[in-house]
């Protein structure tokens, strides 16, 4: 079975295939998700991107000071606990979301962080909505990171990115980005598929580039858009991928798969609103097989390095 991934993170979007505690789009989802998906995500991290990215911090770091990190749509800051420690300092992040009290938390969280050195990091905070043009006026920035963001805005939006990292010369880090792939198996490992699923991916490819609030969303498209953008300014890119591999017999996978399927079946109850009995004996009977631990899943994801032209890495 293929679907198309439905992804979430804190800084106030929703893709349209929600999980059950998220809230209206333009409003950051409960910290519970971001919980629950970060053992997922922080396993599937592109660990090749890593070494290029390190030799270019270091040749960058004390030019201009303490190396000036951006998180955009930090949420509860998953993203600069998984990087600070594996890249060179000194680090001085600047976290960006827009609710303030999500914010609050996540900075002081994050200012326990150190850096591969074992030297702490300094914490900023920005209170900011992206969907405004205004949120990447960004003073100074070497790098700017940001996890399952780019599906979910549109083609003007990421172009808007691409010219403040260029403006910047900064280096970025993307990840977490759909692919639109979802490969779904049974105990044995073998590829579970139904009947509905052709009509079904479509449904959700579909749903997945209705506007989260930017404009018409990207969707799985987001990583290859981005590629191309940052090619035509002459960057060095690399992709990666970061597959959620979320496994029958792992307690936390599950209730993540759980937490997926509750939003597919949204989003395709949204799209197909005639087909509803349809949807929901098809989501009943996944529901079933994962509570038989007999459902596991690969979910596609993209990371992307983007790295200054010239950089000689």
């Amino acid at each position: 079975m293929v679907l198309p991934s439905a992804h979430y993170q804190g800084f106030g979007s929703d893709t349209g295939s929600s999980p059950p505690e998220s809230r209206l789009p333009g409003s950051i989802f409960a910290e519970g998700w971001l919980d629950l998906r970060e053992h997922a995500d922080h396993a599937a991290r592109a660990t090749a991107l890593h070494e290029p990215l390190v030799r270019w911090l270091q040749q960058r770091s004390g030019l201009l000071g303490p190396l000036q990190m951006v998180d955009l749509g930090c949420g509860h800051g998953s993203n600069p606990r998984y990087l600070t420690s594996r890249l060179p300092g000194p680090q001085q992040w600047l976290l960006m979301d827009h609710d303030g009290e999500l914010l609050e938390r996540t900075s002081q969280r994050c200012s326990q962080l150190v850096d591969n050195s074992q030297r702490a990091i300094s914490v900023t905070r920005r209170q900011a909505d992206l969907k405004q043009p205004a949120a990447l006026d960004i003073e100074r920035a070497d790098l700017i990171s940001a996890s399952a963001l780019i599906d979910l805005v549109s083609a003007h939006w990421l172009e808007q990115l691409v010219e403040c990292c260029h403006q910047h010369e900064a280096a970025a880090l993307l990840t977490l980005s759909i692919d639109g792939v979802i490969e779904l198996f049974d105990d044995q490992q073998r590829r579970y598929e139904e009947p509905p699923d052709r009509r079904l991916l479509e449904a959700l490819h579909q749903h997945q580039q209705r506007d989260k609030g930017f404009g018409k969303a990207l969707g799985s498209q987001g990583p290859d858009r981005a590629k191309i953008l940052f090619e035509a300014c002459s960057y060095q890119v690399t992709t990666a991928r970061s597959d959620w591999q979320l496994k029958a017999d792992s307690p936390a996978d599950r209730a993540l798969l759980r937490q997926l399927l509750g939003g597919w079946r949204t989003a395709l109850q949204e799209q197909l609103p005639k087909e509803e009995t349809m949807i929901e004996d098809w989501y009943l009977r996944h529901i079933q097989r994962l509570d038989d631990e007999q459902l596991s899943a690969r979910i596609g994801h993209i990371d992307l390095l983007a790295l200054p032209p010239e950089s000689g890495i």
